[in-house]
C-alpha cells in the first residue's frame, strides 16, 4: 500500500494567513480559522476521519473533483509531509484523472493539527484514476528573508530540470547516514502523467558496478576466491595474452581488455560468458596493470565469476546477499519479470524528447533498476560492517596502483577523484533513456544521489549543485559527465 501523509505545518511555522481545512463525512470542505489544537469543536470531524468506513465519495470530495475546470475553481490546499524527508510542503490536490486502468487500494494517513487529530489510516477502493499533485513550498522563514535548505534544493533542481529539459528526477541527500532531503520532481511517464517520487524506479547504469564488486568481495570474505587470482582460474579457454589478468585488474579497469566485447547485442539475450569469449581474439590495449582504461567487458567477466564460484546466478546472488538484507525491495535487474511499481519511462534527446530504446539484454556493467530510496538504504549501510567490514570497504576505496608506481583514482567499482580537495567516492551511470550520479563526500559525511529519466543531461553537474547547497565552498558548476 502507498502511504501519503497530509499534515498541518507545526505551530512554529509562521503562516498564520493560511486557513485550516477540515473534512466531514459528507465530503464537504470547510475553511476555518486555525484554532489551538486540540479543539473540541472538531470532535465530529475527528471521529469521521478516524473511522475506517469513510466512503470513497467522502475521500473524493475531500481531495477535490476530477474535473479540471472545477478543480481550478475549487482546489483545496493541504499540507504534505513526505515520509522520507519529514519536510512540510503545501500541496494542491487537483484530482486529475490519469491513465491508470487498474483499481488499486490506497492508504491515506491523515493528520490535521488544527483539529487535534492523530494520524489516521483510511483504506478504500478508489475508482479508476489516481490523483496528481502539485507541490508549492511553504516555509517558516520566508517572512524573515532566510531560505531553508530544502527550499533551495527544490528550487535549484527544478531550475536545472527546466534548463536541461529533464522530464523527471529523484534526489536524495544524506548526512551522517540519515536522509535530510529526498524528493521526486517532474513527470516519470509523459503518457500517463505519473509524477516522479523518491520511489520512482530508474535504470542506474554503471552505479551497478559497485554491487558487482560487492559480490566479488563477499566471495573473498567467504574464502572462495582471492582478489589476485588469475581470471583463467575461473574462466575456461582464456587466451595466453590474458594469463596475467587478475580479478583485481577487472575490478579496477586495468586489465587491458577491450572496453566493449564484439558479441554484445542489446537486443539479444545470451550468456555472459559468450560475450566475454568474443573478446578473446582481440589484442589487449596495454599490458595488464600498466594503465587505467574504462572496461565494461571486465564486469561481464566478474559477473560470470560470481555465478561460477557461488553456484548461483549473479543477479540472484546479489539479491540474496545484498538487496534483500538491505531492504532494497525495488532494486532488480533491468530484465526482471517481477512487477515493479512506479517504473519511469526513459527519454532521449532533450531538444526533441522521445522514448528511448528499452534494451532486452541484461548488461552486468549496468545491471540494475533502483530508486533513490533504496540507494539511500545502501548508503547508510556503507558506514557499517554490513554487508562488508571496514577493512574491505577501505580496500575497495583505495586508488589502484599501476605497474609504474603511480596510482589512478579508481577502486573496486567506485571512482575516487576528489572534489575541490574533498575526499569523494562516487560513480555515474547511463543507459538509453537514463543517467545517474551517486557521490559520497566522505569526510563531510554527505551523500547525494540523483536519478534522471533523460540520457541527455548533465547529471554530475546537477549532483554537484545539490552538494553545493550543503557545502558552501563546492561550486555548483560541473565538469564533464
Amino acid at each position: 500500500m502507498r502511504e501519503t501523509r497530509i499534515t498541518r505545518l507545526r505551530s512554529s511555522i509562521a503562516l498564520a494567513a493560511l486557513a485550516a481545512v477540515v473534512v466531514s463525512t459528507t465530503g464537504c470542505a470547510y475553511a476555518l480559522a486555525p484554532p489551538t489544537p486540540p479543539d473540541p469543536r472538531f470532535a465530529r470531524e475527528r471521529a469521521a476521519l478516524l473511522s475506517p468506513g469513510m466512503s470513497v465519495e467522502a475521500i473524493r470530495g475531500m481531495l477535490g473533483t476530477p474535473d479540471r475546470t472545477a478543480a481550478r475553481r475549487t482546489r483545496t490546499d493541504w499540507f504534505y509531509e513526505s515520509v522520507g524527508s519529514r519536510r512540510a510542503c503545501r500541496v494542491s490536490f487537483l484530482g486529475l484523472p490519469l491513465a491508470d486502468a487498474a483499481t488499486e487500494r490506497r492508504t491515506l494517513a491523515l493528520r490535521f493539527g488544527a483539529a487535534g487529530l492523530e494520524t489516521a489510516t483510511l483504506t478504500e477502493r478508489l475508482p479508476e484514476h489516481t490523483l496528481r499533485t502539485r507541490l508549492v513550498e511553504a516555509t517558516d522563514a520566508t517572512r524573515q528573508g532566510a531560505r531553508p535548505q530544502a527550499d533551495r534544493t527544490d528550487e535549484y533542481v527544478r531550475a536545472e530540470m527546466q534548463r536541461q529539459r529533464i522530464p523527471a528526477a529523484s534526489v536524495a541527500v544524506l548526512k551522517d547516514g540519515k536522509i535530510v532531503k529526498i524528493a521526486g520532481y517532474g513527470v516519470a511517464d509523459r503518457k500517463t502523467g505519473a509524477a516522479a517520487t523518491p520511489d520512482t524506479v530508474y535504470k542506474i547504469g554503471s552505479i551497478s558496478k559497485q554491487f558487482i564488486a560487492t559480490g566479488i568481495m563477499l566471495l573473498v570474505r567467504e574464502g572462495r576466491l582471492r582478489i589476485d587470482d588469475p581470471i583463467s582460474k575461473y574462466l575456461d579457454g582464456t587466451p595466453a595474452t590474458w594469463s596475467g589478468i587478475t580479478i583485481r585488474h577487472l575490478l579496477t579497469h586495468t586489465s587491458g581488455i577491450q572496453r566493449e566485447a564484439p558479441a554484445f547485442d542489446p537486443w539479444k539475450v545470451q550468456p555472459d560468458i559468450d560475450v566475454v569469449r568474443s573478446a578473446y581474439p582481440l589484442p589487449l590495449r596495454f599490458p595488464p596493470g600498466s594503465k587505467w582504461e574504462y572496461c565494461n567487458t571486465g564486469y561481464f567477466a566478474l559477473a560470470e565469476i560470481i555465478t561460477r564460484v557461488s553456484g548461483t546466478p549473479w543477479a540472484d546472488y546479489l539479491r540474496l546477499k545484498v538487496f534483500e538484507p538491505a531492504g532494497m525491495r525495488s532494486t532488480a535487474p533491468t530484465n526482471t519479470t517481477r512487477a515493479l511499481a512506479n517504473r519511469a519511462t526513459g527519454y532521449t534527446d532533450n531538444d526533441d524528447p522521445r522514448e528511448a530504446a528499452d534494451w532486452t539484454a541484461l548488461r552486468p556493467s549496468g545491471a540494475f533498476l533502483s530508486t533513490v530510496t533504496d540507494l539511500a538504504k545502501w548508503d547508510a549501510l556503507l558506514d557499517t560492517d554490513t554487508p562488508l567490514p571496514e577493512a574491505t570497504r577501505r580496500e575497495m576505496w583505495t586508488p589502484v596502483a599501476l605497474t609504474d608506481g603511480s596510482t589512478s583514482p579508481y577502486g573496486f567499482g567506485w571512482s575516487l577523484d576528489p572534489l575541490n580537495g574533498r575526499k569523494q567516492i562516487h560513480h555515474g551511470g547511463s543507459l538509453p533513456g537514463f543517467i545517474s550520479e551517486y557521490t559520497r563526500l566522505v569526510d563531510d559525511r554527505i551523500s547525494v544521489i540523483v536519478l534522471i529519466n533523460m540520457d541527455d543531461a548533465d547529471v554530475r553537474g546537477l549532483a554537484r549543485g545539490v552538494a553545493a547547497l550543503y557545502l558552501q565552498d563546492v561550486p555548483a558548476t560541473a565538469g564533464a559527465r
